[in-house]
């Protein structure tokens, strides 16, 4: 009996961790740890850009807007509750709703808006943006989890260092090595 038991707890134990299996993605200056087994893709327009992160069997979506601010955006949707978090160092506020669709089901929204107080600032790239679809409320916790995976590289720090030196107008720096040359 205590074999059966063992071998049914590294079953369970081997199928977790194959679940929990992740990768982290870059994002302009930030990372985001998402499940391996979702899609990424991007969609470029003129002045924005959209990241997509897509679970298997559609149950999740999630998209990463970086550009100008869009008006769908702008529109607060009917029913909407706002809640309160913590991401990528920053306070934000998620719009969590339900959208009914065709034959009668729903699906659960959100989105938030990062200010970017954390990042560096880049001419052109206002607003970046989260907004999320799930089939349901458990699904869209679990899109959110994800989200607040975000986080700013260490090395992609704002903060003013000692050896950080400003060259001169007119100063000749040499390049550094390693460095590629544009």
């Amino acid at each position: 009996m205590r074999t059966f038991v063992l071998v049914v707890f590294m079953l369970v134990s081997c199928v977790a961790a194959g679940a929990s299996e992740s990768r982290s993605i870059t994002l302009e200056d930030w990372t985001i740890t998402i499940p391996s087994d979702f899609k990424v893709r991007t969609a470029r327009g003129s002045d924005f850009t959209v990241t997509y992160f897509e679970a298997p069997n559609y149950e999740i979506m999630i998209g990463f807007y970086v550009g100008h601010p869009s008006e769908a955006a702008a529109s607060e949707p009917a029913a909407v509750r706002k809640e309160a978090d913590r991401i990528g160092g920053e306070d934000v506020t998620w719009w969590v709703w339900t959208e009914k669709v065709e034959a009668g089901d729903t699906l659960s929204r959100a989105q938030v808006v990062l200010r970017g107080q954390a990042r560096k600032p880049r001419p052109g790239k206002e607003e970046m943006r989260f907004f999320l679809v799930a089939q349901n409320d458990s699904m869209l916790t679990r899109a959110r989890d994800i989200v607040r995976t975000l986080k700013i590289p260490p090395n992609q720090s704002l903060e003013p260092t000692p050896t950080a030196v400003t060259p001169r107008a007119c100063a000749r720096v040499a390049p550094a090595v390693g460095v590629a040359q544009h």
